[in-house]
């Protein structure tokens, strides 16, 4: 163990129940609020996991681990970080609180003997997410956020509790990104890798399921159905485009529809 952590241990002795440690640690720490956290964020974990097939134990146990290093006073956490060999962001020094996701994994391996790879990368990017994060890690990082009470109405953290118990978890995540993406210029920082999380999870075209209908990316295959639709003056009257007469012209269509969704500008679905 580095002896930068010593410190935080506090004379404590572990027994090998987790959940137990991890009520004693932020005991002696005298963190009574961060523990309430941990504790709700890790009955969360356990449940979504369970519903998208993930390991509960495994995800309960990076949840109880995720923010210990709350301990750590804000002031010393970017030394201390240091001091661990943790690589820093130049983006990470304008706002030195963001690196406790990576002091939290340091002292998950560190004090409390985590080896397992799953959880610690899923500790590590529970506040930011990253791009091709692991099931774990989306588990984790949505549990953190929909197990928080905050007070007054935030109608988003709603809309993402719906959307995680319908199984799109994916969609859940983003429109947590997206509430942080829009309030960026309040924020003092917007982590590289939630911005390239977002990214990634807005490339995903979002299909969406009816009663009747499975709505999905209109791709070239549908060319020639664009075609049909938009030769008609019954159609295109509605639309500010003359009639088509040639199938190049629905393609371009297409091509433009695609451009508008990957410039996060406009989304066109089609139907099964």
């Amino acid at each position: 163990m580095n002896e930068a952590l010593q410190t935080y241990l506090k004379d404590m002795q572990f027994t090998g129940d987790l959940k137990k440690d991890i009520e004693a640690f932020f005991a002696a720490h005298e963190d009574d609020e961060t523990l309430a956290h941990t504790l709700s964020v890790a009955s969360e974990a356990k449940r979504v996991a369970t519903l998208y097939g993930a390991d509960p134990v495994k995800a309960e146990q990076a949840a109880l681990l995720h923010d210990i290093s709350n301990v750590v006073p804000v002031a010393v956490m970017l030394d201390l970080a240091k001091k661990l060999s943790i690589e820093i962001m130049d983006e990470e020094y304008s706002y030195g609180r963001i690196v406790h996701q990576k002091l939290s994994k340091a002292m998950a391996r560190q004090l409390f003997n985590i080896t397992d790879l799953e959880i610690l990368d899923a500790i590590e990017c529970h506040t930011t997410l990253k791009a091709e994060a692991s099931l774990m890690d989306k588990v984790l990082f949505i549990s953190d956020k929909i197990s928080w009470e905050l007070p007054g109405d935030h109608q988003y953290l709603l809309e993402a509790r719906y959307k995680v118990d319908e199984l799109k978890l994916n969609e859940g995540i983003l429109i947590y990104l997206n509430q942080v993406w829009d309030n960026r210029s309040k924020l003092k920082l917007i982590h590289p890798w939630l911005i390239q999380a977002r990214a990634e999870l807005m490339s995903t075209f979002p299909e969406l399921e009816t009663e009747r209908f499975v709505l999905r990316q209109i791709i070239h295959d549908d060319a020639n159905d664009i075609f049909q639709t938009f030769s008609l003056d019954e159609v295109t009257k509605y639309y500010d485009v003359e009639s088509f007469t040639n199938i190049e012209q629905a393609e371009k269509l297409i091509q433009t529809w695609h451009h508008r969704f990957e410039n996060t500008q406009a989304i066109r679905w089609g139907s099964l």
